[in-house]
């Protein structure tokens, strides 16, 4: 096999792909002596089947690997069913893979907000996480409370908002909140108002 090939019946042995199993079995690719297909079938409860359809598999793996390969109709079904599996094995794969990453960035964020001197909060949207570091060091820097002294109003939408007014233990409030605790006339009102804090403060809005 070459080195694609290669890559893709690994990558089929490791999403437990029935067929890739039988055929490495068969052809003996981990070292076992040769067996017969009658005897292969014995192998394992899950290919206790007639031979024609181990046949079939084998022959369906040996087509993905080699598209010259000739094969029956069965075969050709046979290797579109673990195209198929193999497609949501990857999408599994790449979602476990992003949350993953995710949680090691928020621990990430957790960590860098502690040493600021900050809890995070956990509710917080992914695209907000810039914006809140940006208000965190407006704050150390004291800019925070220049806004709070020109446009309060504007100041506390924000703070609620990100949470900023429990610094040790901040808690994301969503636009609906802050419109309710601070009795704006509707969320494009509470938008504005954010958008006019983070101008004033030379953030890029992301507050949506």
């Amino acid at each position: 096999m070459d080195g694609a090939a290669k890559e893709l019946f690994n990558e089929m042995l490791e999403h437990g792909i029935i067929a890739a199993e039988i055929a490495a079995r068969f052809f003996c690719l981990r070292g076992e002596e040769y067996i017969t297909l009658a005897e292969l079938s014995l192998c394992d409860p899950q290919w206790k089947l007639p031979i024609s359809r181990l046949s079939a598999k084998i022959s369906a793996v040996l087509f993905l690997l080699d598209p010259t390969v000739r094969i029956s109709e069965e075969s050709r079904r046979t290797a579109g069913m673990i195209l198929r599996r193999l497609e949501r094995a990857r999408k599994a794969k790449r979602a476990q893979n992003a949350a993953k990453e995710k949680r090691a960035m928020i621990a990430g964020c957790i960590e860098r907000a502690r040493k600021m001197g900050f809890g995070f909060p956990k509710d917080l949207p992914e695209q907000k996480i810039p914006v809140y570091f940006e208000l965190l060091q407006k704050k150390r820097e004291g800019e925070l409370k220049n806004l709070q002294r020109s446009c309060p109003k504007v100041h506390r939408a924000l703070v609620l908002y990100f949470g900023l007014d429990r610094p040790s233990a901040p808690e994301y409030r969503t636009m609906d909140e802050v419109k309710s605790i601070m009795n704006f006339n509707s969320r494009q009102a509470v938008d504005g108002a954010l958008k006019s804090g983070l101008k004033r403060l030379g953030i890029k809005p992301r507050v949506r």
